[in-house]
């Protein structure tokens, strides 16, 4: 009975508690607070305005007041959201399609996928500036809702006005949703080409510049005949009766709204400056935030920084590796930098690199996991394991041991053989050719250069014997000042802290590739980092993040990127 529409979305579940006590810089709100006669007013409300029902006639003239535009052709909602939603809902039915330039605010595709719509996704340019070429190419007759946003969240960026009019004219067909909630921060506005475009739907908020994120009031600007459209279709009662003495008191006092957005471009400016001492890229914004590349080192400073009392906002899987971060007071702005500062000298604090063998430098695949499959199935009759299932095995803990992996195997489908048979099978195919068909994952070069920079220790769960032929195979004894095995400490977390003691280690980062390593590492007390092993698996990210590693990698080859 559930509309298809609805089991096909994913929930937009923004955190709705716990952030009261943290500077936030998460949700592009105003840090400062909305102006003190929004206070006062708010003191003059009876009980008898609470009972009624609002009227909405005095806060429609306000806000055209205040737009400079005839009431007619305006209409307040329940924030922005409400206005998202008026506009698809009047003009977007099941198999329209909107155009929807991305990355862009969550709630576009939220209703659009709601009514049913077919989603067009044109990209931002790799620089983040608007892709005015590839939308206009975009647009034809099936396209029904172009959204635009100006500026655009979550990349900060703008839109030439020009290139807003050539989508206008364009786009004669076709609705164009122009979001302007962060207009107050660019002085910039398309309000005077409602009546030339009777296409065009603005879209603005007193969330944001106006420091009234709760009392959740938006407004549509558009010409008279889609504003008596949208009062078809809203709800007769959605915005609060407080929103009269509000807005006119928060009106009122514009020059409190004028003085703030001076110090948030004010701010904005020192923020841009500190990051470039820093060496952090970032991307200049044109409203009230920004988005920072910290490269794969984005989790750790987003935890870094909530581990010091504030919040950003992680906007990794709308552009790479970044954190979107909202403009505040001077000192708010300050204490940011500083957080930073402690954070960037932490990842940047080891003196010493402890490394893991196979997976993370060696590639085993075809040599120690083929073992496994091998010696699995010859006791079960060649019944098939795959590599996969191996890798789920890995992915339990306590497992590392290759021998106690294929006991493990073998016990579940039960099969009971001692662990002296399994290694008498084991060894038989591993040291008689498989141990040849192992590669080198890491680089050398890299390796040198990680020894100039670090004291280097391998500590792995290899027998010893393994471990020195692969080693000097590859010629990685050069690169390590201490080497232990599984016959020098057969814990792999003492053959850790034995490291640390010998190289007389300060600062230390155990890099690994298995969930064993990761619980090794914290049973040391040190920091440790996941690399992603040559085995597929789904889960192992999941996992390394769970057990609290710093950075999960792909390839042990762009460990820098995290260690500069």
């Amino acid at each position: 009975m559930i509309r298809k529409e609805v089991i096909k979305m994913a929930p937009y579940s923004p955190p709705t508690c716990s952030r009261s006590e943290y500077m936030r810089l998460d949700f592009n709100e105003n840090t400062v607070g909305c102006s003190p006669k929004v206070i006062e007013a708010l003191k003059t409300v009876t009980a008898s305005e609470l009972s009624m029902y609002p009227e909405y006639n005095e806060l429609r003239k306000l806000i055209a007041d205040f737009v400079k535009v005839d009431m007619s052709k305006i209409i307040p909602t329940n924030a922005g959201d409400e206005g998202i939603m008026l506009i698809m809902n009047t003009f977007v039915s099941k198999g329209d399609t909107v155009l929807l330039p991305t990355p862009t605010f969550a709630m576009f595709k939220f209703y659009a996928e709601l009514n049913g719509a077919n989603i067009k996704n044109v990209q931002y340019k790799p620089d983040l500036s608007f892709p005015t070429d590839e939308v206009l190419n975009a647009i034809n007759e099936n396209v029904k809702l172009i959204v635009l946003v100006n500026p655009n969240n979550p990349t900060g960026t703008s839109i030439l006005r020009k290139d807003i009019i050539k989508i206008l004219d364009k786009a004669k067909n076709s609705i164009v949703l122009l979001d302007e909630a962060y207009s107050e921060f660019t002085k910039e506005t398309c309000v005077d080409l409602i009546d030339k475009y009777p296409n065009l739907v603005i879209l603005r908020s007193f969330s944001k510049a106006f420091g009234l994120g709760g009392l959740r009031l938006g407004y549509l600007i558009s010409n008279k005949e889609n504003i008596e459209l949208f009062q078809k279709v809203n709800s007769p009662y959605s915005i609060t009766c407080l929103a009269n003495k509000i807005v006119k008191a928060a009106l009122e006092d514009y020059e409190y709204v004028e003085n703030y957005v001076g110090e948030i471009i004010t701010n904005k400016k020192y923020l841009y400056n500190e990051l470039n001492k820093l060496g952090i890229k970032f991307y200049q914004g044109s409203a009230n935030f920004f988005l920072v590349d910290f490269g794969l080192r984005y989790k750790t400073v987003y935890a870094g920084l909530k581990k010091l009392g504030i919040l950003v906002r992680d906007r990794n899987s709308y552009v790479k590796n970044c954190l979107r971060i909202t403009v505040g007071k001077k000192e708010q702005c300050e204490k940011l930098i500083e957080a930073l500062k402690i954070i960037l000298t932490k990842l940047n604090k080891y003196d010493t690199l402890l490394f893991d063998m196979d997976g993370v430098l060696v590639d085993v695949s075809k040599s120690y996991r083929v073992a496994i499959k091998q010696t699995a199935e010859y006791f079960l009759k060649d019944k098939e394991i795959t590599f996969e299932q191996i890798q789920k095995y890995k992915e339990k803990g306590g497992l590392n041991n290759d021998w106690d992996c294929t006991q493990a195997i073998l016990k579940e489908r039960g099969v009971e053989k001692t662990r002296d048979e399994i290694r008498e099978k084991f060894d038989a195919i591993y040291l008689g050719g498989a141990i040849d068909n192992e590669t080198l994952i890491v680089s050398l070069d890299f390796l040198e250069e990680l020894s100039e920079k670090y004291k280097l220790g391998l500590v792995t769960g290899r027998p010893k014997r393994d471990a020195d032929y692969t080693i000097k195979k590859f010629g990685l004894d050069k690169f390590f000042k201490v080497i232990f095995t599984m016959d020098d400490e057969p814990e792999k977390a003492d053959g850790i802290k034995r490291a640390m003691k010998e190289l007389n280690a300060k600062n230390v980062v155990y890099i690994g590739d298995t969930v064993d390593d990761i619980n090794a590492a914290n049973k040391a007390d040190i920091d440790s980092i996941g690399i992603i092993p040559p085995v597929p698996s789904e889960k192992i990210k999941e996992l390394f993040e769970n057990k609290g590693v710093k950075v999960v990698l792909n390839n042990i080859n762009k460990l820098n990127e995290v260690l500069k």
